[in-house]
């Protein structure tokens, strides 16, 4: 494939903003490395491979360097957990195989398997930051799996072109929603530009495929950056390390990646393919969905309630709540206030019954009183067990 570098640039600049001088330097070296690619025949992989590249080198189109001081590759070294992932195996490991490239490798493993006869990336690492190499590695690593075990053509090939989960070539789902925005830019940029489809005869470093490929942290749990370019020439992008071995630089977008819902239908559709991108088993991505899911409808509904034509049914649909809210708050007090009732009448039903009892004890004391006082007004029967009963004094004739 051969492109007019005018229209490049100029549908770049159309479609993601301006460019400096650096990166149009960047932009022009990789599109000499795809023209001189007699594999690259799908305008699609390049296309994915450019907004790759310029994802993970925050939009410089240069191979970067991981970075971070020589102490914060000390928990990628032989022994620890990362270290032991990565191959590394000898002291100061973490730190001589940092992430470097288009697309970082990292570790031991990585630059042995990325190396060649003419390029000995464990002796000198420092070759992967060369652009011809760091184009072959990347190359190399999208088409054979090496990277994730997930190629290119798996999920861009023939009429199909899933530029979103075409991601897992480098990591998972991580940035894949704004990656695939820049890659159908760069897909209408490089269709409009294409001048014929002669490929252009010129070296390019070859790599040997992966046999069995390693995962390189920055397919587990990197968060890379942006997708658009810096704006301003000699602007320098923020940073942050990552925890994988991956270099985290932030870039700033030219325009929005993906368009906020207007309506609760969009909201919803959001919501169903935000679910359509889980990979099985990944407790992050799924409370990444969740929550943009979440996001899109509350975003939604408030453009809903906000808009003046909608005047008229939200004070409707606040008149029937105020309704609901009204008579379910009427019931509690209504069944509340009968509760009081029945408690009141159950009390005095109680105090009446000790009231008649009380009465009825006094009585009863009353009487056995009077018969202590005078006997002789009481008859009084002894059984002496013999003749019958004998009546005693006081006893009625």
């Amino acid at each position: 494939m051969r492109f007019d570098t005018d229209k490049f640039y100029s549908g770049y600049r159309a479609r993601f903003g301006k460019l400096t001088a650096s990166q149009v330097d960047g932009l022009g070296e990789l599109l000499s490395f795809i023209e001189a690619d007699r594999k690259m025949q799908d305008v699609r992989h390049a296309a994915y491979l450019l907004a790759t590249a310029g994802h993970e080198t925050a939009h410089t189109f240069k191979p970067i360097t991981e970075r971070g001081g020589k102490g914060y590759f000390d928990k990628y070294n032989a022994g620890t957990r990362i270290g032991r992932r990565l191959g590394n195996t000898q002291p100061g490991d973490g730190y001589n195989f940092r992430g470097r490239g288009y697309v970082q490798i990292t570790g031991r493993d990585n630059y042995e398997k990325f190396s060649t006869k003419d390029d000995d990336l464990l002796a000198n690492p420092e070759l992967a930051l060369q652009p011809e190499t760091a184009y072959a590695i990347a190359v190399a690593g999208m088409r054979t799996g090496a990277f994730t075990g997930k190629k290119l053509t798996d999920y861009i090939s023939g009429k199909r072109c899933d530029y979103v989960n075409a991601r897992r070539i480098i990591n998972g789902t991580d940035k894949a929603l704004s990656i695939a925005d820049a890659a159908r830019r760069y897909e209408s940029i490089l269709v409009s530009s294409v001048v014929d489809d002669d490929v252009v005869e010129a070296p390019v470093k070859a790599v040997p495929a992966a046999q069995s490929p390693t995962v390189p942290p920055q397919a587990l749990d990197a968060s890379p950056t942006t997708d658009a370019p810096p704006a301003n020439e000699g602007e320098a992008a923020p940073e942050t390390p990552a925890e994988n071995g991956q270099a985290v630089v932030g870039g700033r977008p030219s325009d929005p990646i993906i368009k906020l819902p207007s309506s609760l239908s969009e909201a919803k559709e959001l919501a169903e393919k935000a679910r359509s991108y889980l990979p099985d088993g990944s407790d992050t991505t799924k409370r990444w969905a969740t929550r943009s899911a979440a996001g899109a409808f509350l975003i939604a509904a408030w453009r809903w309630l906000t808009d003046p034509t909608h005047l008229i049914p939200i004070l409707i649909l606040i008149g029937i709540a105020a309704l609901f809210i009204g008579g379910w708050l009427l019931s509690r007090y209504l069944t509340k206030k009968h509760a009081r009732a029945l408690e009141a009448a159950e009390r005095a039903r109680y105090q009446t019954q000790e009231f008649e009892l009380q009465k009825l004890k006094l009585q009863i004391e009353s009487q056995n009183a009077a018969r202590l006082a005078d006997p002789s007004q009481y008859n009084v029967v002894v059984d002496t067990g013999a003749g019958g009963p004998v009546a005693e004094k006081g006893q009625a004739s």
